[in-house]
């Protein structure tokens, strides 16, 4: 049968309790990582939710744009000579 000191019982103790510590932060640090990414992405989710609507309409509204360019250049210019 092995005896341990005083001081071994000690030792084990303060490990187990060091390992214990640094076991509970690393628990915690991932958890609240976890939160924080989430939380982050349901902020961008939220955001991309509100610009959506802006894109959309900028996008049709160069889209108009673009076939009013188109009507305006198949107007003839024989009427508006551009040298001058």
């Amino acid at each position: 049968m092995v005896t341990l000191t005083t001081r071994q019982i000690l030792l084990v103790g303060a490990m187990g309790g060091a390992g214990l510590a640094v076991g509970l932060a690393l628990v915690f640090a991932v958890v609240f990582g976890t939160a924080t990414a989430y939380s982050r992405l349901l902020d961008r989710l939220a955001a991309w939710r509100t610009r959506r609507p802006a894109r959309i309409e900028a996008r049709r509204t160069r889209r108009e744009d673009r076939k009013t360019c188109r009507a305006i250049e198949a107007l003839g210019t024989t009427d508006h000579p551009t040298d001058l």
